[in-house]
């Protein structure tokens, strides 16, 4: 799948990146290509590719310092997904809380609400519990 992000094809390589996502945290060896594909020039690739990472969750860790820029592009669809993407990440997103809590101010309601839930997420620990 991997290989198939590379692709000439844009559906094909949609269809790959939204599969590495759905496979979830075993295929966090995808991470540093999906962190690269965050900077195509397809905004498509771009939201796929966050997604991707919120859905391989903790294990995208290392996406949280490409994914709050996100939550500041002009479009907010781009914005919607990054928050989500933080928040599949979960607590080990805890430096993007600054930039999430400056969303709940976003224009657009539904990035208020990712916003929210990804704080949520991000403030959760292991158990599922609400962290001190």
């Amino acid at each position: 799948l991997i290989a198939l992000t590379k692709e000439a094809d844009f559906d094909v390589r949609i269809s790959a990146i939204g599969s590495l996502g759905r496979i979830g945290p075993d295929a966090a060896c995808a991470v540093p290509t999906l962190i690269a594909l965050l900077h195509d020039p397809v905004q498509g690739i771009q939201c796929t590719a966050a997604g991707a990472l919120g859905g391989i969750g903790p294990e995208a860790k290392d996406a949280v310092p490409e994914l709050i820029p996100m939550l500041r592009s002009p479009d907010g669809t781009v914005r919607y997904i990054a928050a989500g993407a933080l928040g599949g990440i979960g607590p080990d997103a805890r430096v993007a809380l600054p930039a999430l809590t400056a969303a709940l101010r976003d224009e657009a309601e539904i990035v208020r609400k990712a916003a929210a839930a990804a704080i949520e997420k991000i403030n959760a620990d292991k158990q599922g519990q609400l962290a001190p």
